[in-house]
């Protein structure tokens, strides 16, 4: 009954003939009747201190994307990197690989690509000829531009006689000066190494009973040099792939674009002036940010200790510094309060930096109602035996070396997630993977951990993740362009990926050895 619920759920989640969030709730009828779990032991899974603990980051996050500070970090790493080609790909890949560890990865990408746009815009050729013409003429400030339509050969512009008004007064002189040499056509080769500029920057975007051993430090352990690694990749590959390697490793200037970077420059600049000062909302969200990072970090870290050890053991885990921060958004207002705060029907003035019709509107139920439908179907495959079975089903790998596994099925995974979703296909494996890696005389965490991570590694398809669709949307790149570029990142990453597990990894979190607690009660979840 398990394996049919499984097949079912897995069938609904792939195909999406139902909203997934649907998919998740049945649960909550079908393993009841079928008789795989009771029901007290079903509705437990949709609220687990793990999910609690997602809920309250996302509501740090959400106040993020509400006061604007994601969008003035973006915007501060893109002018400190400057305008060359290869920095802007940095610049756009920083702040985009920074925020999308806190905000969603959709979120991101739909505050980024507009920008991204907009930069286009003052790298096509043919749209900054204009504005090349103008800089030509920025000794007087008085100088507008007036195309003469039927003269191909002259440029008329109109002299202002006070260039310190904002408007030409009645009484002005037309000069008639020789055409600039800039040629009337774009050649093709700058619409060609424009087009592929594009492509490069478009697909930024294409791109979570034993006691757990997973909490955040050891997860940065984990995850952030791979993080990092993956990161470089990307940044090599699209500078190769689009660039050429003779611009990627050139460290000259082209003389002959200074008037482009300069109009980038321009543009973000003037994006930046728009934010105005820092407010105090973004200097509070801010804060409570960092807050709650360092909190998360100096929980429980394994070279010192921890906060939480000053409480009874068992009293706190991730979900209550996690909350903690999250009602203070409710409680701390989003502006300076004066010494009238009160309206006259007894509301106050201010706002809080976090409101309920925001977090109504803007948190992802759909998302939670998700994570624990795939608690209650790990949980069932568990206790049926199901995932015991399948574990040992796969004993074909045996044969293989255990570095092997991980390549392959890490592969594997990173090409079904291509066309499945991200979430359905980890919560599916988790528990197939834990009995496997038992079944190979080593830790659960040891298939785990490679496998939770390649399913986020769809980079080839529009209809992998949202942010692949919205980047696709826009119209600068074509399926090929995915999928050649996509299918690279894929191959390095999982190679990446499978260095961490033999490595660092192995050695931290001792997955050559099962736990002495997960030997003593091998059907315990995890």
């Amino acid at each position: 009954m398990a394996g049919y619920c499984l097949l079912l759920m897995a069938t609904y989640w792939c195909t999406e003939a139902v909203p997934m969030p649907v998919t998740a709730l049945i649960p909550l009828f079908l393993f009841p009747m079928l008789g795989v779990l009771k029901i007290d032991e079903v509705v437990v899974n949709y609220s687990k201190e793990i999910t609690m603990m997602f809920m309250g980051g996302l509501v740090v996050a959400i106040a993020i994307e509400k006061c604007e500070l994601h969008t003035r970090i973006a915007l501060l790493v893109l002018k400190g990197v400057g305008t060359e080609t290869k920095w802007l790909l940095l610049g756009f890949m920083l702040p985009t690989w920074f925020l999308s560890m806190w905000i969603s990865n959709t979120a991101t990408a739909g505050m980024m690509l507009p920008l991204v746009e907009a930069v286009l815009d003052q790298l096509d050729p043919e749209h900054r000829k204009k504005d090349e013409i103008t800089e030509k003429g920025h000794t007087n400030e008085g100088l507008e531009l007036n195309e003469n339509k039927e003269s191909e050969n002259e440029i008329h512009f109109i002299v202002a006689e006070d260039p310190g008004t904002s408007e030409l007064p009645v009484s002005h002189s037309q000069v008639t000066l020789p055409c600039c040499k800039e040629p009337e056509t774009v050649s093709q080769e700058e619409k060609d190494e424009f087009q592929k500029i594009a492509k490069a920057l478009t697909l930024l975007w294409e791109g979570k009973g034993l006691k757990s051993p997973i909490h955040f430090p050891s997860w940065l352990v984990y995850a952030l040099p791979v993080s990092v690694m993956v990161f470089a990749i990307v940044w090599f590959w699209m500078q190769i792939m689009y660039i050429g390697c003779k611009k990627t490793f050139c460290c000259c200037r082209d003389r002959q674009r200074a008037t482009r970077d300069d109009g980038v420059k321009r543009l973000i600049d003037n994006e930046y002036a728009k934010l105005g000062p820092m407010k105090f909302s973004e200097a509070a969200v801010a804060v409570l940010f960092v807050l709650l990072v360092l909190l998360w970090f100096f929980r429980a870290p394994d070279f010192l200790s921890g906060w939480s050890e000053t409480l009874p053991a068992g009293f706190t885990k991730d979900s209550v510094p996690a909350w903690l921060v999250a009602c203070l958004l409710f409680m701390i207002p989003s502006e300076l309060p004066s010494a009238d705060i009160w309206n006259k029907d007894g509301h106050p003035k201010v706002e809080p930096l976090m409101d309920w019709g925001t977090l109504q509107r803007r948190m992802p139920w759909g998302t939670l109602i998700l994570l624990g439908g795939g608690f209650a179907l790990a949980d069932a495959v568990t206790k049926s035996g199901l995932s015991e079975w399948l574990g040992k089903q796969l004993g074909v790998f045996e044969a293989l070396s255990d570095w092997s596994v991980v390549l392959i099925l890490s592969f594997l995974v990173a090409m079904l997630t291509e066309v499945t979703s991200n979430t359905a296909s980890c919560t599916l494996l988790m528990p197939i993977m834990a009995e496997m890696s038992l079944s190979m005389g080593k830790s659960p965490l040891y298939l785990m951990f490679p496998i939770a991570i390649a399913t986020s590694f769809a980079f080839m398809l529009p209809v992998s993740t949202p942010p692949n669709a919205i980047a696709f949307s826009f119209g600068r790149v074509r399926v090929v362009d995915m999928a050649k570029t996509g299918f690279i990142l894929n191959f390095a990453s999982v190679f990446v990926l499978t260095l961490a597990n033999e490595t660092w990894a192995s050695i931290f979190f001792n997955t050559d050895v099962i736990p002495w607690d997960v030997a003593v009660n091998s059907s315990a979840t995890f």
